[in-house]
Parts: structure tokens; sequence; C-alpha cells
């Protein structure tokens, strides 16, 4: 009897601040009624997508310079081919990327090297390699560039197969459907390659 006092009690504190919520403009009915429970959940969603963008755009930018390289360093065609196709694949992802961001989430479009940093230290191991890379030329710059592709590729294929399910908005849902099958061809390709120089 005490506890059901209490939820009458609290119910009645709450009742003019719902009220005054449903009010509020930009604010939308969950399912259970309570708009100040959903215009959380939409601001924690916008928080997803831009995190979730920014990540996206990171890697483009590590598969950017890392193809830009092959096609200086690499020592076959085929690897010097592949570089060529990751850095149209990935510029074209990240226009994708830069355009939904700026219509939808209001964020200046700026240059790839613009990209903040979302893990640090995702970030530094990549520069590290990429260094390493440079000093790289032939066959070794070959076998190191592919072993990075498949592994950052996989990563990237994971990411975006999470993101796809869990995002709210279905044109950034779609322009995930639109990249996975590039960065899934982009990983096998990798393989491929890794597979014939071994």
């Amino acid at each position: 009897m005490e506890a059901r006092r209490i939820v009458v009690v609290v119910g009645m504190m709450l009742a003019p601040a719902l009220v005054g919520a449903q009010g509020v403009p930009g604010t939308r009915k969950s399912p259970a009624g309570w708009p100040a429970v959903a215009e959380v959940a939409n601001q924690n969603a916008l928080s997803y997508s831009r995190e979730v963008i920014a990540r996206i755009r990171q890697m483009n930018e590590i598969e950017l310079r890392a193809g830009q390289m092959a096609q200086v360093r690499a020592g076959t065609a085929e690897a010097r081919r592949y570089g060529r196709l990751l850095v149209a694949d990935h510029a074209g992802a990240d226009r994708r990327l830069i355009d939904y961001a700026a219509r939808k989430l209001g964020l200046q479009r700026g240059p790839r090297e613009e990209v903040p940093p979302v893990n640090r230290a995702l970030m530094a191991e990549h520069v590290a390699a990429t260094e390493r890379m440079a000093t790289l030329n032939g066959a070794e710059f070959d076998d190191t560039f592919l072993i990075m592709m498949v592994s950052d590729h996989q990563s990237a294929v994971s990411l975006l197969e999470t993101a796809r399910e869990t995002v709210d908005d279905p044109d950034l849902r779609m322009i995930f459907r639109k990249i996975l099958p590039i960065l899934r061809q982009d990983l096998w390709i990798a393989q491929t390659l890794l597979g014939d120089a071994g």
C-alpha cells in the first residue's frame, strides 16, 4: 500500500513536467507516452550517428593514404591498380558521408584533412604503419599493404554492418547499404591479392 502511494505521489509530481514537455517543439512522444524520454533517445541517436560517421571517415582517410602510397610504391601492377581503386572507393564513400552530415546533422563541409581522430590509439597505430610502409618498395610493400588492407576492411565491414542495424535514420542506413558491398569487394580483392602473393 505504501509503495502504491509513493508511485501516485511521484506521478502527480511528474505530470506537470510531462504536460509541459509535450508542448516543446521538436519533442516527440515515445510509445510509452514519455516525450522527455523520447527526446533524450533522439539526442542519443544523433550523437551515435555523428560518432559512427566520424569513425568511418577516419577509416576512409587511412585507406585513402594507403591507396595513394600503393600507386607509387607497390611492386605489382595489380597492387597499384588496387591502390587506385581504394582511393576512388573511399573518396566516394567520404563524399556521401560529408553530404549527409551537412544536410542532416548540420556539420560543416570540410576537406578530408579535417576529419577528427575519433580513436587516437587507432590513428597513432596507422600513422606508424604508414610511416613504415613509406620506407618499403616492391614485394615487401605489397605484403605489408595488403595485410593492413585485409585487417582494416574487416574492421570497416564489421562497423558498418552493426551501424546499419542500429542507426535510426533510414537515409543513413541507405548510405551504409550502398557502401558495404564496396567495402566487401575491397576486402575480397585484398585477400585474393594476398593469397596470390603468398
